[in-house]
């Protein structure tokens, strides 16, 4: 089971890598088309389609901000102690990938109810990245980036009326459907296009923010949903979203902001094939009765 859920997803990655080999794509456009088109239309139709328990909204929601805190408070700890000064490892160490990984093997996993889970933990880690993540590397703190994205807006209708069970004209559906259809491939296939381009800069760092972003992340969500007694499909969803590696955007936040983009490339770069091994590892303890 487990290797039929996590193939899939790392073949298109590798895809994405291959492609970036011999053809070179207008990135940011297709990033745009995921970003404002293809994710909102996802998670609308997601949440329109598995209606979400307001508890469960809210247990998922303060988890993320739990792991991100606690990731965060971390690479405090460690800067400080080794005194050294580089605010761009918050980004790749507090953030992780919960929607270009998380997503399809939430999917593939769990089926359509462990999406739904991990649709909402997304939006809940994209709203942290573009508020809290600003406000950590840029001294002007914009924290109207956040409100500019369309997911926040889908997220909120779609829980709204799936929540209230309104019933929509299934014509009316279907096209965020099939939109939405087209935002997994294309977030695995651009992982992967990207992931391609990185490379090491500081191996030291790069390691150490490694352990950080998936060993402690996955630490803080096996102690949450142990110590909370978190059941059903939002236990594994959390602790599989939460042990993701870095998300590509963190390195996007520090180019625009000038926050040692080599690093935060790196600790991407490491995670990323680091998750070869914990990822199989993560959904077998995650799936574990």
């Amino acid at each position: 089971m487990i290797f039929n859920t996590v193939f899939p997803v790392f073949f298109i990655i590798a895809l994405g890598w291959l492609l970036a080999k011999f053809k070179h794509l207008n990135l940011g456009a297709v990033s745009d088309i995921i970003l404002y088109v293809t994710t909102p239309c996802l998670i609308f139709s997601s949440l329109l389609r598995n209606q979400i328990v307001l508890s469960d909204f809210l247990t998922i929601s303060l988890s993320v901000l739990a792991v991100t805190s606690g990731c965060g408070l971390a690479t405090w700890a460690f800067l400080r102690f080794s005194r050294r000064e580089c605010r761009g490892l918050y980004l790749p160490v507090m953030f992780m990938n919960a929607g270009n990984m998380a997503l399809p093997l939430a999917l593939l996993a769990f089926g359509p109810e462990g999406l739904s889970k991990a649709v909402i933990y997304y939006v809940s880690s994209v709203f942290l990245t573009y508020s809290l993540g600003i406000l950590i590397v840029s001294p002007h703190r914009d924290w109207a980036e956040v409100f500019r994205l369309p997911l926040i807006y889908a997220a909120g209708l779609g829980v709204l009326l799936g929540s209230l069970r309104i019933p929509l004209n299934p014509t009316l559906v279907k096209p965020f459907e099939i939109l939405g259809g087209a935002a997994i491939p294309l977030m695995l296939l651009s992982l992967g296009y990207r992931l391609h381009y990185s490379k090491f800069e500081e191996p030291h760092l790069a390691l150490i923010g490694s352990l950080l972003r998936i060993g402690l992340g996955f630490a803080i969500a096996w102690a949450l949903v142990t110590f909370f007694s978190i059941q059903g499909t939002s236990r594994p969803v959390i602790l599989l979203s939460s042990s993701m590696p870095s998300a590509v955007v963190n390195f996007i936040l520090a180019q625009r902001y000038n926050r040692n983009p080599e690093v935060v490339a790196s600790v991407i770069l490491a995670t990323s094939l680091l998750s070869l091994i914990t990822t199989p590892a993560v959904l077998a303890l995650a799936t574990r009765r």
